[in-house]
Formats: C-alpha cells, structure tokens, sequence
C-alpha cells in the first residue's frame, strides 16, 4: 500500500496525536503515552518530521487561530 507497517503504525499514532492535540487541552507528555509512543523525544521528532513543527508549536498556532 506504499508504506512499510511501521511507517503506517506511525501515521495512526500521529492521527491521534493531532486528534488529541485539537480536541484535549492534555499535556503533551500525556498525549505522547496515550498515542502508544515509548518517550517524548521520539513522540517530538516524529511529530516534526511528518508536520513541520512540534507538537507545542502545533497546538500554539491552533489556538491562535481559533
């Protein structure tokens, strides 16, 4: 489907990181355990890679332009 298996276990967790990250105002250790990843420097290098920025900088411009 052009994607290894851990590729795709990775995008399932970020989908949920962003769901998390949009909808709870939870910590972003929290939402790093919660989305199944095992620490939060993998959780923020993982995030950055796919989106650009970290997860706080995420959630910092999200709130900004609600």
């Amino acid at each position: 489907y052009g994607e290894t298996p851990g590729k795709w276990i990775i995008n399932k967790k970020l989908e949920k990181a962003i769901k998390l990250l949009n909808t709870t105002d939870y910590l972003i250790a929290d939402i790093c355990f919660l989305c199944g990843f095992e620490s939060v420097s993998t959780f923020n290098v993982q995030f950055k890679k796919n989106f650009g920025v970290s997860p706080l900088e995420y959630r910092r411009t999200r709130h900004l332009d609600s």
